[in-house]
């Protein structure tokens, strides 16, 4: 909505510059959400200041248009450095007015002098106007969301209590009127005269009775509510839950606690761990023919994860997506409850491969990125993602600006952040994302290098290469790397989202910029041969190399002897053709292994 308005409100104004700046919750700043002209990566990240430091807060103040005839002459409000950057001279800029609070402001700037007209000013206000329909519409939308998610939670609840209370009268009414009729029918047995054999057997049949229904509503009220859940706590309850489904459907359940706080955890979140994974042993039991089934628990960070993995027959998570007359019911409400929880559900799964059921909730029921998504999105509600993600990018302002873009609500969670290649292998190892966003000019190791490899070490892992540059040698290392998705950091606002869930869903995605480049020079590579020149080690050494460090301190890096350093600057310089260290810095620079000073 957003990218449409500024490239609808550019071209009629004739204005080089168009924007959208939000108003943040804390009202200090107006950060740019969508913008045509600007230079790239700032679209996303880049803010200016509120009140009188800006034009765009200048308007919000005056609740009024503001147009300027001259920046450089202007007194009201102090020059933004986003403007001055940009060689703004001229602009208007116009409120976008929500029901409670503004937005932000939508603006239009020139590099030349000019008087905007009375008539551009309605035509900016126009599309303000419709701009402030669409967002009160989606904060409504968030609302009613958040009132379904209020009121599933409250019938859940009412169904925890419901069943406790019926649990707890079976127990002490039901259970304990059998057990007394018990102790009675001994007592009677003791002091009758010794009775003919028939009549005897009808004692033995009326115990047989009671005992069996005792039984039964022991276990009835065991199902409603698991006393041990409330008495001893989540770790013991599913200790005994485990133990319940290997003697009921002979399947070894092996519970394991890692790491756990002293405390006991909320009801809310105990009850909902339970539920989950008492629906998971279920279906590993009852539908998966599962032979073994193992439940992990463990609590870090003010966050638990729980792990529920089976070598059962698995399944297609496509068939069972949305819940019918025909089944899904179990698994829409394990996500419902994770999702009540503030918390992430994971289901990884194939036919004939077996199931891994994974949720990381707070501890406290409430997700600990809720808080800082809302201040960034202006929403008030968690939401489950399904991608998690590990940005890799030496500046960490862009980073910072890269988790704006990826909005939660979207699907989408950032778990990681690395500022070089090999920093990026460390934390894919150890996170195992499902999509890296990768920059390529990075220290240390570059991005083609260090998507290399996680390709080759973790192959379900995918990449999406993000960078400024367009030229036709990083097209061909992200070819060869086997990169999932390409897009551009001037277009990280409106393309990287689609590029996320593309790539998870095992597709490509290109910016449309590039699309016509990157077929041109694949259809040239087809037609060529010999030009993987350079094994992945000597394009490691090029790059150090390249970077200044000499041969002593490149075979200290990469663990190998100052001879085999010289050894494969010599093969690089053969294979490039080249004579000196210059030319191979210069290539080095034209296949993106480093950015010129």
């Amino acid at each position: 909505m957003f990218d449409e308005a500024v490239t609808l409100v550019a071209q009629p104004l004739g204005a080089e510059y168009c924007q959208v700046l939000e108003l943040l919750p804390e009202e200090n700043r107006l950060l740019l959400r969508a913008g045509v002209g600007w230079r790239a990566g700032l679209v996303g990240y880049a803010t200016v200041g509120a009140g009188t430091d800006s034009q765009a807060g200048y308007t919000i103040v005056s609740q009024g248009p503001v147009v300027v005839q001259d920046l450089r002459t202007e007194t009201r409000f102090s020059r933004p450095t986003l403007l001055v950057e940009h060689g703004v001279v001229s602009g208007v800029n116009v409120s976008i007015q929500g029901h409670c609070r503004p937005f932000g402001t939508l603006g239009a700037h020139s590099k030349s002098r000019r008087s905007f007209t009375r008539v551009d000013v309605h035509f900016l206000q126009a599309v303000a106007h419709m701009l402030a329909a669409g967002v009160e519409r989606k904060r409504a939308e968030g609302e009613r969301a958040r009132y379904a998610r209020q009121l599933t939670s409250r019938v859940l609840q009412a169904q925890e209590d419901e069943r406790k209370r019926i649990a707890r009268e079976l127990h002490d009414e039901t259970v304990q009127a059998l057990s007394t009729l018990l102790v009675n029918l001994d007592l009677l047995e003791s002091r009758v005269p010794v009775l003919p054999k028939g009549r005897m057997s009808e004692f033995e049949r009326i115990r047989f009775i009671a005992k069996r229904t005792l039984h039964g509503v022991r276990v009835l009220a065991y199902t409603l509510r698991d006393p041990i859940l409330d008495a001893l706590g989540l770790v013991a309850a599913l200790e005994a839950l485990g133990a319940e489904y290997t003697q009921v459907y002979g399947v070894p359940v092996e519970v394991t606690a890692g790491p756990v706080v002293g405390e006991r955890l909320i009801p809310e979140v105990e009850m909902a761990l339970f539920r989950i994974t008492q629906e998971a042993l279920t279906n590993a039991c009852k539908h998966a023919a599962a032979k073994w089934i193992h439940v992990y628990i463990s609590m870090r960070n003010a966050a638990v994860e729980l792990v529920v993995e089976d070598n059962g027959q698995g399944f297609d998570p496509n068939h069972v997506a949305c819940p019918n007359w025909q089944g899904g019911l179990g698994l829409h409400g394990m996500r419902e409850r994770a999702a009540l929880l503030g918390g992430e559900l994971t289901i990884e799964t194939t036919p004939v491969q077996g199931t891994r059921v994974v949720l990381v909730a707070p501890m406290q029921g409430e997700s600990p990125i809720v808080a800082d998504e809302e201040r960034i999105a202006g929403a008030d509600t968690p939401v489950e993602a399904d991608v998690r993600v590990l940005l890799v990018d030496d500046h960490a302002i862009f980073r910072e600006g890269l988790r704006l873009v990826l909005d939660p609500r979207s699907g989408i969670a950032v778990i990681g952040e690395a500022e070089d290649g090999r920093q990026a292998l460390e934390l894919v190892e150890r996170l195992r994302p499902d999509v890296v966003i990768m920059d390529i000019a990075m220290p240390r190791l570059n991005g083609a290098d260090a998507t290399l490899q996680i390709k080759r070490r973790f192959p379900d892992v995918k990449v999406v290469i993000l960078t400024t540059h367009e030229s036709r040698e990083y097209l061909v290392q992200i070819a060869k790397v086997g990169a999932a998705c390409y897009v551009l950091k001037r277009s990280a606002g409106t393309e990287l989202v689609e590029a996320v869930k593309a790539a998870a869903q095992s597709q490509s995605y290109i910016s449309p910029a590039i699309a016509g480049m990157m077929l041109d020079d694949y259809r040239m590579r087809i037609d060529r041969s010999g030009e993987d020149l350079l094994t992945e080690r000597e394009r490691e050494v090029l790059q150090l190399v390249a970077e200044g460090l000499i041969n002593q301190a490149i075979a200290s890096q990469l663990l190998i002897s100052v001879k085999t350093v010289e050894k494969h600057r010599a093969n690089i310089m053969r294979k490039l053709g080249v004579h000196d260290r210059t030319d191979l810095v210069k290539y080095a620079i034209r296949m993106g292994m480093i950015t010129p000073e």
